[in-house]
């Protein structure tokens, strides 16, 4: 009874700690039952008896054998012993991890790639909707000058239109006027001398007074056609 009490006296934590290496080694016995014992020929033809492989990894295997312990790196192992033993699992692993790298790295090129494309795109279209405004702009302001110019040039037109229709009508207003002085002067001394030939029809006087009409009429005549013709010797 005393030795149970004794035997009960051990700490807890230490209970715990013998049950989970005990767990380990019972774990250890397992994987090393998947290795048996063998006979190991490396590629420089060493070979090693009843060898039990007690370690694996990606570069190398440790292992104990009839003489001892050694070590063979991964470079100096047949390839049916790198296979058997899944060492190529963790280079594979690493290869696949690569891959996932790499394609995660070109996807965030081409995404950056298709960004800056799409950028340029977009920017390319903002400067060609830009120089189809300015385009339009100067059009625009170039039809309004033709606009102004042809307004003036109408304008300039109708001006000098209403200036030549003035001056015809000027020109008129004189020819009418020239034409009544020549009527008045014609006919104001015909009707003088018809009073004087009623009232003294005197051959003579009346042969006199035809003569007088007949320059003076002359000279009016004259001076009248002298001045009809000065304002066009002048135009």
């Amino acid at each position: 009874m005393g030795e149970f009490r004794q035997r009960s006296s051990v700490p807890s934590g230490l209970k715990l700690s013998l049950l989970v290496l005990s767990a380990f080694v019972i774990l250890g016995s397992f994987c090393l039952a998947d290795y048996p014992p063998r006979t190991i020929t490396t590629l420089d033809n060493r070979v090693y008896k009843n060898a039990v492989i007690t370690s694996v990894s990606e570069n190398e295997i440790s292992f104990t054998y009839d003489d001892g312990v050694m070590t063979i790196p991964r470079s100096n192992l047949p390839d049916e012993i790198i296979n058997e033993l899944g060492m190529n699992d963790a280079e594979n692993h690493r290869i696949a991890e690569q891959a996932k790298a790499d394609a995660a790295e070109k996807q965030q090129v081409e995404e950056k790639a298709k960004a800056d494309f799409d950028r340029q795109q977009r920017q390319a279209e903002a400067d060609a909707a830009e120089r189809q405004r300015m385009a339009e702009q100067v059009e625009a302001e170039r039809q309004s000058q033709i606009k102004e110019q042809q307004d003036e040039a109408n304008l300039e037109r109708a001006d000098k239109q209403e200036q030549a229709a003035q001056d015809a009508r000027d020109k008129e207003k004189q020819d009418s006027d020239a034409m009544w002085v020549i009527i008045s002067a014609i006919a104001i001394p015909l009707v003088i001398a018809l009073m004087v030939w009623k009232s003294n029809p005197n051959p003579a006087v009346i042969a006199m007074l035809q003569r007088n009409q007949i320059r003076s009429e002359l000279h009016d005549l004259n001076q009248t056609i002298h001045d009809i013709k000065k304002p066009n010797d002048w135009n």
